[in-house]
């Protein structure tokens, strides 16, 4: 194994990962002055500390070529379509280029400095947190949704402004919304959980607790998607957990327990609430899965009607594109929800490629080793996540879901790349 050099501040590492790592999902995005219409992510305040412990790594570079290479690829094709479309020649359109190499930056950083054993214990700090968090925010304890809540998510946010209430004040489901201000996206992050304490062989207490505690946030984030993707991802981790047949059922049995104890009390809370109004309850929202026919839902109609739109558009330029296109999308209002299309319009079928290949390449990487390797599983279950999610949101293109993403790879590519210096070091 390679050792990092000498340098005065090599030994701060052991202190940033956690330090990076609580920021990351604690602190919301911050505004520097009056002056700038955007703000930072704690990804950019923190870059600069990245490159430095990246610069101290020995060979950085030449370990990990490959990564190098395609977001350099990546970040040089997406500036490619802004220069040929005429009037994308702006300098937001061009952040997208830098938001391709930050996070292959913190690729190579949480490839060379993550390992999963080391941040379990930051990992459950930061969930913890998390929980608690969208506890005060679901119940507005203290008043949180007026207090705290206004720091993390724009004035003018409508899951935040009608949360519990409907346009004309009468009550409707609340969707949880917490870091992310978004439900959908709060549901992504809480599945990123949801993956990392998923069954497994010697399933521990702490770790069946959190994955509990997790499923029921994901449920309280009432996003309909994160659920079947949820109940998706489920099953797939027990077909390769290799969790031997007695422990299996004791684990199923104690989640089947759990779940009846969560729907028994719901229907104790609403039991006395006229029929009209059942679905007007904390997790109503869900509950439309199983009553509602989807051809009349509004939300889904009017999504059909904007991918639509999008398709024909993609058609005038299907090779390269449109571009980020950011001002035009911002002005009208547009909002794909829906990642396959968006990168289809912005980037063309080239680029629509390439981010497939984003998904398909790690989970050919991981199919064989997802039931000897837990880094490869839960890659694996989070490549099928964000495919999965891209469906209804677009959770790549979002600074905060990406990151989710960039740590499972980099876990798992990471221990891969340790384990074949650890063998060329033992062969010489």
């Amino acid at each position: 194994m390679q050792k990092i050099s000498h340098c005065p501040l090599h030994k701060t590492i052991g202190i940033f990962i956690p330090i990076f790592l609580l920021l990351y999902f604690w602190l919301p995005p911050i505004a520097i002055g009056n002056y700038l219409s955007f703000k930072f992510q704690i990804t950019d305040l923190l870059l600069p500390f990245i490159l430095y412990y990246l610069l101290i790594r020995p060979n950085v570079w030449q370990e990990s070529k490959r990564a190098v290479f395609i977001g350099s690829s990546i970040a040089i094709y997406i500036a490619f379509t802004i220069l040929i479309n005429p009037g994308a020649h702006t300098l937001n359109n061009f952040f997208e280029c830098y938001d391709v190499l930050k996070l292959t930056c913190y690729f190579l950083f949480i490839k060379c400095y993550f390992r999963v054993e080391k941040i379990n214990l930051w990992v459950d700090i930061a969930c913890l947190f998390l929980l608690v968090f969208n506890v005060f925010h679901f119940f507005n304890i203290f008043d949180f949704n007026h207090t705290i809540m206004p720091i993390y998510s724009d004035s003018e946010n409508t899951y935040l402004l009608f949360f519990g209430v409907d346009p004309w004040g009468a009550p409707w489901a609340k969707r949880m919304i917490g870091t992310m201000s978004n439900p959908n996206l709060n549901a992504i992050l809480f599945l990123f959980f949801f993956i990392w304490y998923a069954p497994c062989p010697q399933w521990g207490w702490k770790k069946a607790l959190f994955f509990l505690l997790v499923t029921s946030a994901i449920l309280l984030c009432q996003s309909r998607s994160g659920i079947i993707i949820c109940i998706i991802l489920f099953i797939i981790n027990y077909f390769f957990a290799k969790i031997p047949y007695r422990e299996l059922l004791i684990q199923l049995g104690s989640i089947a327990a759990f779940i009846g104890i969560g729907f028994l009390g719901y229907h104790l809370m609403n039991i006395n609430k006229e029929p009209s109004n059942k679905y007007n309850s904390p997790i109503g929202y869900v509950l439309t899965l199983t009553h509602t026919d989807l051809r009349d839902d509004p939300s889904l109609n009017q999504r059909f009607a904007t991918w639509h739109n999008m398709i024909q558009e993609i058609k005038e330029r299907p090779l390269f594109g449109h571009s980020p296109n950011k001002q035009v999308l911002s002005i009208q209002k547009i909002y794909p929800d829906n990642e396959y299309i968006s990168i289809s319009y912005k980037y063309g079928l080239i680029g629509l490629l390439l981010y497939l290949l984003f998904f398909t390449l790690p989970i050919i990487h991981t199919l064989k080793e997802a039931r000897q390797s837990q880094e490869a599983k839960m890659l694996l279950l989070c490549s099928l996540l964000f495919a999965m999610a891209a469906i209804t949101s677009e959770p790549i293109q979002n600074h905060r879901t990406a990151l989710l993403y960039i740590i499972m790879l980099a876990l798992f590519y990471g221990k891969r790349t340790s384990y074949h210096l650890e063998m060329k070091h033992n062969n010489n």
